[in-house]
């Protein structure tokens, strides 16, 4: 995966200024029926947290493509269905979590574990008696298979998904889920309208199937509350259209895309989204994050943190204020599943890797002095760069009168031809350590976080920013 110089300094300088609360722009999602360069995919659609669907081509040598499902052939038009013996022979003895769409609990679906074997005869026979209305409709819903099956190689991921924060960690962990998924249901199951985990990234590819993608431009969602602040569990029930109840709602743009057999979905960050199976459908889900959405959902833990204190104020004065911070965060992570310990600890092992890459490429190749090795095009990209990375820098602002040895206190640095990246630095590295520490910025500007919590990300932050500059200081001439 390589990043162009020139696109780099202009991603780095959008993710800084993406957000906002104008949605008057028009939404379309793309087709990409063949393939594009990891760059091209970055810049109009990672970075730009825009949706679009690929074509089979991504998907048709994958062994699940093969194997999972069976072909029907009728006036000639091919069916592609799921293969109930094989999965059954394979995978029977598995546990699984299965949803009933016809049941409601709370703001979800109700769900239930029983063996794989079990669902498929109960999808058999849904199919034989013709997906009767009055029967459970079940779905097989977020199945960690690739972490029961270590050694079956379903699917390959793209190039365009490799850069994998959530899974990269996991990964290394023996005793942490994954998020790759498998889902699998008969026609007219469904999945409500909700946000992604953590608001990443997902991308979901039909094994076999249609299904019909309803989504909503992140800040649309505010617009389908009903009048009591609450958003809607399905947005196509009749009540939607109740302007009583729902005043707001005709204003959302919704997407409404058909996903064929094959075909993958890029869901992007903070895009709400509401999923129905046209047809008997199993699909693979994977959720994800990087560098270029972490600003997104760094925010939106800060901003669920906020809501906690917000619920809890009253007790504030019962406890001490330290008692109190850290009762904001177990029910934050009672609510998200992670709260801002947990997400710096998540940066740290993200950025201790990256930056023993930038190390060991600075004892490999000594620092070169650009004005002499590069192109003038060269040089005005690694200046670019090089002034968007101060520009982060500058905007990070911390306090702490606890600890005197503690200051975000930086060399000044000009726009002297010396000071440049090198050309090999272009890639992911230094990206991804770039949007941790404007990550870092965005959980610091809570100065309660400096009460709880704090010696971690000043050390997280040192070390980052430490390694960056390094990496950007080049030796007088």
């Amino acid at each position: 995966m390589h990043i162009s110089q020139k696109k780099l300094c202009e991603i780095l300088q959008k993710t800084t200024e993406r957000h906002s609360d104008d949605n008057s722009e028009t939404y379309h999602i793309d087709k990409v029926d063949s393939q594009i360069s990891y760059d091209d995919f970055f810049c109009k659609y990672l970075v730009s947290n825009r949706p679009c669907l690929f074509g089979n081509f991504v998907t048709r040598d994958w062994k699940s493509a093969v194997e999972w499902t069976s072909r029907k052939t009728v006036n000639n038009y091919t069916e592609v269905l799921p293969n109930f013996e094989y999965l059954k022979q394979h995978f029977g003895n598995a546990k699984v979590p299965v949803a009933d769409c016809n049941k409601k609990y709370f703001n979800s679906q109700c769900k239930t574990e029983t063996t794989f074997s079990e669902f498929i005869t109960y999808w058999e026979n849904y199919i034989t008696q013709g997906y009767k209305e009055k029967d459970p409709c079940l779905y097989l819903k977020d199945w960690h298979f690739v972490k029961s099956f270590k050694n079956y190689k379903l699917y390959n991921v793209a190039e365009y998904f490799h850069s994998d924060w959530l899974n990269e960690l996991s990964d290394d962990e023996i005793e942490s889920d994954d998020f790759r998924f498998v889902y699998m249901g008969p026609k007219g199951s469904w999945t409500p309208f909700h946000a992604d985990v953590y608001r990443s990234f997902s991308w979901s590819a039909n094994i076999c199937g249609i299904k019909k993608w309803l989504l909503f431009p992140p800040g649309d969602e505010h617009y389908l509350k009903n009048v009591n602040g609450e958003l809607p569990f399905d947005v196509t029930a009749p009540e939607m259209q109740d302007m009583n109840i729902y005043p707001n709602a005709q204003k959302a743009h919704c997407l409404t895309i058909v996903q064929k057999p094959g075909e993958l979905i890029f869901v992007p960050s903070g895009w709400y989204h509401q999923v129905h199976n046209l047809d008997d459908t199993i699909s693979i889900n994977h959720n994800w994050l990087n560098a270029s959405n972490i600003d997104i959902v760094c925010n939106f833990l800060c901003s669920e943190f906020e809501l906690v204190k917000k619920e809890i104020i009253d007790c504030k004065e019962l406890m001490t204020e330290k008692e109190w911070l850290n009762q904001c965060l177990i029910i934050m992570k009672a609510n998200s599943g992670t709260d801002l310990n947990d997400f710096v600890q998540f940066l740290t092992k993200i950025s201790n890797p990256r930056i023993i890459s930038l190390q060991n490429h600075l004892q490999k190749h000594p620092k070169l002095k650009f004005a002499c090795e590069c192109s003038n095009t060269e040089y005005q990209d690694n200046m670019r760069i090089y002034s968007v990375l101060k520009t982060f820098l500058d905007r990070i602002k911390l306090k702490n009168e606890d600890d005197t040895s503690f200051h975000a206190t930086y060399c000044e640095l000009d726009n002297d031809k010396n000071h440049v990246f090198m050309e090999y630095c272009i890639n992911h590295t230094i990206y991804d350590l770039c949007m941790i520490l404007n990550a870092i910025k965005i959980v610091l500007k809570s100065s309660e976080y400096e009460i709880y919590g704090s010696c971690d990300i000043k050390k997280l932050f040192h070390n980052v920013f430490n390694s960056i500059y390094l990496f950007c200081e080049c030796p007088s001439m």
